[in-house]
């Protein structure tokens, strides 16, 4: 059972949210902004710099940001204060996919120009106000063999990937390719220490598979999108799932370079938080 979220009781947590919750309802006709914020460091504490218990060894431990060990320095850098709920917009439903907003007047969505404008609106916000924003396609990929090897009538190949700010950031990436010339259609998933079912499933039905190195590091390689915060701060601040989903498309454009790869065929899958990367990567990646 979970008893914690980034070292907060869920005590601590649900006391936050409920504080939340009624000053949301309420307004804050009684309360300054500033008053709001102090109310809300006497539930949540400036200073959380423990790692969870299960934090492996040699990984950085929850930050707020690359500049922030945590919420009391993001406090103190940006002097950001609570929003005014009452100047906020209200919206009590979840907002219509295939509406546009334009000025006031919904207009529904029913040509595809309408969809692509819809679209773009609901990842930029979805980027401002849930994932982080992240960078464009990077020109530079460069891609290394540095290691392949036969498992009987399989070709087993790692690859190093780097691209990025002066090439600073890399994306390990192995392949399992069955006996054949191909074009085949690619199975993508996580890289996960001792699990190759999926893998050898995907292979055994004339897929390549592919894996990558950014997931969480309890699954037992190091997370390689880890240093992409830092590379790309403070242009961008794409959070740990977008992360991975953005590592997720950096594999996609070296599998976009194999001639013995079908571009019209390359799934990526992945259970529970890499369930969400994949739908995250779909969603952004237009491939």
């Amino acid at each position: 059972m979970v008893n914690s979220i980034y070292g907060l009781s869920l005590r601590e947590v649900l006391i936050g949210c409920s504080l939340f919750l009624s000053v949301m309802v309420s307004g804050q006709k009684d309360m300054s902004r500033g008053d709001y914020l102090q109310q809300l460091i006497k539930v949540l504490p400036e200073d959380r710099t423990q790692g969870p218990g299960d934090q492996l060894p040699g990984t950085p431990p929850p930050h707020v940001s690359p500049e922030d060990r945590n919420w009391g320095e993001w406090l103190k850098r940006t002097g950001e204060l609570p929003p005014d709920f009452d100047e906020m917009p209200a919206l009590p439903f979840l907002p219509d996919p295939l509406v546009l907003d334009q000025g006031g007047e919904n207009i529904p969505v029913v040509t595809m120009e309408q969809w692509t404008r819809k679209r773009a609106e609901m990842k930029r916000l979805a980027q401002h106000w849930i994932t982080g924003t992240i960078p464009p396609t990077p020109e530079n990929l460069k891609a290394e063999v540095i290691d392949e090897k036969k498992t009987g009538p399989l070709t087993e190949r790692t690859i190093l990937l780097t691209f990025g700010p002066g090439n600073k950031a890399q994306l390990h990436v192995n392949l399992l390719i069955p006996p054949g010339e191909g074009p085949f259609p690619v199975f993508i998933c996580p890289w996960k220490k001792d699990r190759y079912d999926w893998v050898q499933a995907a292979v055994r039905r004339g897929y390549v598979a592919c894996r990558f190195t950014a997931t969480d590091p309890k699954y037992g390689y190091p997370d390689d999108s880890e240093a992409y915060e830092e590379l790309w701060w403070p242009d961008y601040d794409f959070s740990a799932l977008m992360r991975w989903g953005w590592a997720a498309s950096r594999a996609i454009d070296y599998l976009y370079t194999l001639d013995n790869v079908n571009k019209q065929q390359i799934a990526l899958t992945g259970l529970s938080r890499n369930g969400k990367m994949a739908l995250w990567t779909a969603a952004y990646d237009e491939r």
